[in-house]
């Protein structure tokens, strides 16, 4: 009986910890304003001015359904740090939930978030394929490069 009991407690104490430390984010739902990836500019937006600059093209895309919200949180832990040094905004992506998280995104799959950059190509795939039902082939090969 001594064994099954260490057993049992050690079975407690193991859901205990992951019920503590792996926490996941409760997402609720995700807007995307993106701009075609296509476009181009006389000079690189920035987030702050991505709005104004493409205000009457953007596309505006809300997704609220559980599994591409799963989608979007796997993809999501996928960030690295860019060694790219700047950004030609093209999107913005606000997820909305325990907390709230906005990201500015180019077309070479970096993210932008408080003066950070970071690479992420299975989520720029995923925003991509979720607005327009593909995405650019180009992104297949990319890496995250100098």
């Amino acid at each position: 009986m001594k064994p099954f009991c260490k057993i049992l407690m050690l079975q407690i104490f193991t859901m205990f910890l992951n019920t503590c430390f792996s926490q996941q984010r409760r997402i609720d739902s995700i807007r995307i304003d993106i701009e075609s990836l296509d476009t181009e500019s006389f000079y690189d937006i920035s987030c702050s001015d991505f709005d104004n600059s493409f205000r009457d093209t953007k596309k505006i895309k809300t997704f609220r359904d559980r599994q591409t919200l799963s989608d979007f949180n796997i993809s999501l832990k996928g960030f690295t740090l860019s060694k790219f040094k700047s950004i030609d905004v093209r999107g913005k992506i606000t997820i909305y939930g325990d907390r709230l998280e906005k990201y500015c995104f180019g077309q070479f799959a970096q993210f932008y978030k408080d003066g950070k950059l970071y690479f992420n190509k299975k989520l720029l795939i995923l925003i991509l394929e979720k607005v327009y039902g593909v995405h650019e082939k180009y992104l297949d090969t990319l890496q995250n490069h100098e």
